[in-house]
């Protein structure tokens, strides 16, 4: 996402080189100082040691694996992979695979964009957006079908969105729970990966799932 989510401190000289461990749990960085450090990222991010979580601490949770704040939503990122198994058994219960859209509704929806009333475009505009990027094909084909000036703006609107990064908390949020299934890398984490990356091809979260699947059959091939 582009968004500094911890500062590290004890180099004395520039950085030159830095690179995780297949875990992702430990990164090296190499300085000109001559001195190569390494660094605990779970301890950075997750100071005090995760006990028993209720299902309010998870719903807690849930909400700020949307914050814009990068930072917070990684520690909650890191405190979720400590609670492993009850936030699987939660994100078990809130994660589907994206299915296809229903183009008649994606089509009512593109032609209230051009509504007289403000609210009915308004809400168009909102509910197209939560589709992403599966809907895709279907702005750029309204976007040459010669629509109005009102339409247009909302059509090159939310294609921009989908081209950059994101604070809708919607999308954050399944983005975020699939590193967090990534760093659990249990069968149930890998399983519940597997059965994400059937979504809707262009989905988001169907890509996401898809490599994050990737990533962890790879690291168990190079064992």
């Amino acid at each position: 996402m582009g968004k500094e989510i911890a500062k590290f401190e004890g180099h004395k000289g520039g950085v030159y080189a830095v690179t995780f461990s297949p875990d992702g749990q430990t990164l090296a960085s190499a300085s000109a100082d001559g001195t190569v450090l390494l660094w605990n990222m779970q301890g950075l991010l997750v100071k005090e040691p995760i006990n028993d979580v209720d299902n309010k601490q998870l719903t807690k949770w849930w909400t700020d694996l949307g914050e814009k704040d990068a930072t917070a939503a990684y520690k909650v990122i890191w405190s979720m992979e400590q609670a492993s198994d009850k936030a699987l058994a939660f994100l078990k219960d809130r994660l589907e695979p994206i299915s296809e859209p229903d183009l008649k509704r994606v089509q009512r929806l593109l032609a209230n964009l051009d509504d007289e009333q403000f609210n009915v475009r308004d809400t168009a505009r909102r509910e197209l957006a939560k589709y992403g990027e599966v809907i895709e094909p279907a702005l750029q084909k309204a976007l040459t079908g010669k629509p109005s000036p009102e339409a247009a703006k909302h059509l090159e609107s939310l294609l921009t969105e989908l081209k950059g990064p994101t604070s809708n908390p919607e999308v954050l949020r399944p983005m975020r729970a699939i590193q967090v299934l990534e760093r659990i890398r249990s069968t149930e984490a890998r399983q519940l990966l597997e059965k994400l990356a059937k979504g809707a091809p262009l989905a988001r979260q169907t890509r996401d799932a898809k490599a994050a699947s990737q990533r962890l059959d790879q690291r168990q091939k190079d064992r």
